[in-house]
């Protein structure tokens, strides 16, 4: 995928945090399953953040009543959060929007914004580096956290994700059909994790 001309110092800032919060957890979590990678956003492009899960994490953390939050809000995992570089997308974003004629708020900044992150993060897929530790593809999607936008859930994970997980995914509250959900619980029962 071509990166955008627009703004490359936000697709450097995206990249660089990205590739340091994988290598982050592929240390932390070596000796687990470590199996998803996902950013959260909120609608005014200040919030920004990176979380890593493993199957571990997802059956320790798990009760019947709140699977579903537990699988897919990826603020429920933010005691996971990287931390390790502070501010730095952030700071890049604020500065691009003083220096327009965008503020923090703007639909156009906020809609090139996600249109960078995608950009990376399928750069960074195209180029083998959003895998774990056995070398299997991480699941990675975007997710507005304050839910400003439900719908980018399906929609980044459809750009960063092959199509029959895809499927999978946007099932994923569908008891009713088979879904990524049921998958995940399909390992953990495999690895023993759940019963």
């Amino acid at each position: 995928m071509t990166l955008s001309p627009f703004y490359p110092e936000l697709d450097a800032a995206i990249r660089r945090y990205v590739q340091a919060a994988t290598q982050h957890y592929l240390e932390q979590y070596q000796d687990q399953k470590f199996y998803a990678l996902a950013l959260g956003m909120v609608e005014d492009i200040c919030g920004f953040f990176i979380v890593g899960n493993t199957l571990e994490q997802l059956a320790n953390g798990c009760s019947e009543e709140d699977e579903a939050y537990q699988y897919w809000y990826i603020s429920e995992w933010c005691s996971n959060e990287f931390e390790g570089l502070p501010n730095l997308v952030h700071d890049v974003v604020t500065h691009i929007a003083k220096n327009t004629d965008h503020d923090a708020e703007d639909f156009c900044l906020r809609q090139a914004y996600q249109n960078h992150i995608l950009a990376v993060l399928a750069d960074l897929r195209a180029q083998g580096q959003l895998r774990n530790a056995q070398g299997e593809e991480l699941l990675v999607w975007v997710q507005y956290a304050d839910a400003s936008d439900e719908n980018f859930d399906d929609i980044s994970f459809a750009h960063l994700n092959s199509p029959e997980l895809t499927e999978l995914f946007i099932q994923r509250f569908n008891s009713e059909q088979d879904n990524l959900t049921g998958h995940l619980r399909q390992q953990m029962q495999k690895l023993g994790y759940l019963n």
